[in-house]
C-alpha cells in the first residue's frame, strides 16, 4: 500500500460489536501508511444511535477538506441533540454498558446460527462481528410456490414477508444476489418468532407446497 500510493477506505463502525475474542485494528494507525487511510466511524451502532445517522470521519487534512466542500453543499448539519448525545458517548467510559450489549447480541447470534444449521442447503457467513446474519440461498431460487417463481432474494423476501411476516434484506443491494440478510438486533422473543417462520417458509419452498 505505502509503495503503490492507493487509498484505503476503512469503514470501523462495528469496532466494539465483535465477538469469539477478536480484536479491532484500525489500519489508520499505522504510522507509514496513515496519510493513505480515510476511516469512517459513527454512533448507530456501538452507542445505538441508528436514527440520528451522526457520522464522523478521519483522514488526511487535504481529503478532510475536500470532504467538506462536498458535505457542505449535499447535506445540512446534524441536530444539536444528536451532537450533544455523540459527544456524551465519546467522551465518556461506556465500556461496560457496551459489553453488555454485545454480550446480548452474542446469545442471540448463537441461537440464530444454531436454528439457521437445521434448515437444509441454507449456508451463510458465520459473523465475526455485527448484529446481521447473510444467507446463501441460492438452493431456494428459482423455485414455484404457490403459483409464484421464486427467482431472486427480492422475491424470496417478499415471499417471507408477505407470507411469513419476517422481514429481511436482499443481497442484490450488496451485490450479492443470491444472498438475503437478518438482523438480530431485535428482541429474543421475536427472534424465536422469526426462527420458527423461517423453518415453516423454508420447509413450504422445499416440498413447493
Amino acid at each position: 500500500m505505502e509503495k503503490t500510493g492507493i487509498y484505503v477506505v476503512s469503514d470501523e463502525i462495528y469496532e466494539k460489536v465483535i465477538y469469539d475474542d477478536m480484536k479491532h485494528f484500525s489500519m489508520g494507525s499505522i504510522d507509514a501508511v496513515r496519510n493513505q487511510v480515510v476511516t469512517v466511524n459513527g454512533v448507530s451502532k456501538v452507542f445505538s444511535m441508528t436514527g440520528w445517522r451522526l457520522g464522523y470521519m478521519g483522514a488526511h487534512k487535504d481529503i478532510i477538506q475536500a470532504a467538506e466542500k462536498v458535505q457542505s453543499q449535499t447535506t445540512s448539519n446534524a441536530s444539536s441533540i444528536s451532537q450533544k448525545a455523540a459527544l456524551a458517548a465519546l467522551t465518556n467510559d461506556l465500556d461496560s454498558e457496551v459489553r453488555v450489549m454485545v454480550e446480548e447480541f452474542d446469545r442471540r447470534r448463537h441461537f440464530l446460527v444454531r436454528e439457521m444449521k437445521k434448515i437444509p442447503h441454507l449456508e451463510f457467513i458465520y459473523p465475526k462481528g455485527s448484529f446481521t446474519l447473510f444467507l446463501n440461498v441460492k438452493s431456494y431460487l428459482h423455485k414455484r410456490i404457490q403459483g409464484k417463481q421464486i427467482g431472486t432474494s427480492d422475491s424470496l423476501c417478499d415471499y417471507f414477508l408477505n407470507e411469513h411476516s419476517v422481514a429481511m434484506v436482499p443481497g442484490t443491494g450488496f451485490g450479492a444476489p443470491e444472498w438475503m440478510r437478518i438482523s438480530y438486533a431485535c428482541s429474543m422473543a421475536d427472534l424465536e418468532k422469526a426462527a420458527e417462520r423461517l423453518h415453516r417458509g423454508f420447509a413450504e419452498l422445499l416440498s413447493g407446497v
